[in-house]
């Protein structure tokens, strides 16, 4: 259950993700903590987790939205089709906050330039589940982006519970 965690911790420190402050018991901040610290810690919703209460192989685990792959942490937050649009406005909006500050100068005056898009999957996998890619410390936009990240996490899986409650009242009806 713990695999991904593993995966992102060398050792027990406060992340820095966790300091974020937020505007109280039903802002997206928080709410967007919430769910970045359950998916580092496996206690989510998505279908690699669930599907352990039913004694399902985990190759049995398939995304209900997309029926394309196992829904783990790496499928939700980089592969589900369901998610693109939502995905594309992330790294637009990830753009936005660092265009909007000062950019910083790299050693012999060559521009830092932020693009999410040139990304890769590792490093936007990084940024998603709460970590900081040198290039965002580098333009001093952390708390930007992990308050963009977090907001963008909440409204997923907001628009994944609404998606898995019509289907489920679609069979229901069937």
């Amino acid at each position: 259950m713990l695999r991904t965690y593993c995966l992102l911790k060398e050792k027990l420190i406060v992340e820095p993700y966790l300091l974020i402050p937020h505007g109280g018991w039903n802002d997206r901040t928080l709410e967007g903590r919430r769910l970045l610290t359950r998916l580092r810690s496996g206690c989510h919703e998505l279908r690699i987790n669930t599907g352990r209460w039913e004694s399902l192989p985990v190759e049995e685990r398939i995304c209900r939205l997309c029926a394309e792959a196992v829904e783990d942490e790496r499928h939700f937050l980089l592969h589900c089709t369901f998610l693109d649009e939502e995905r594309t406005k992330l790294w637009h909006s990830i753009n936005a906050a660092c265009s909007q500050s000062a950019h910083p100068t790299l050693r012999y005056g060559q521009p830092l330039i932020i693009d999410a898009f040139g990304w890769s999957e590792d490093e936007r996998l990084t940024l998603l589940m709460g970590g900081m890619l040198p290039c965002i410390v580098a333009a001093k936009v952390e708390r930007k982006v992990r308050v963009v990240v977090m907001a963008a996490l909440k409204m997923w899986m907001e628009k994944r519970s609404e998606q898995l409650q019509w289907l489920g009242e679609c069979l229901e009806e069937a």
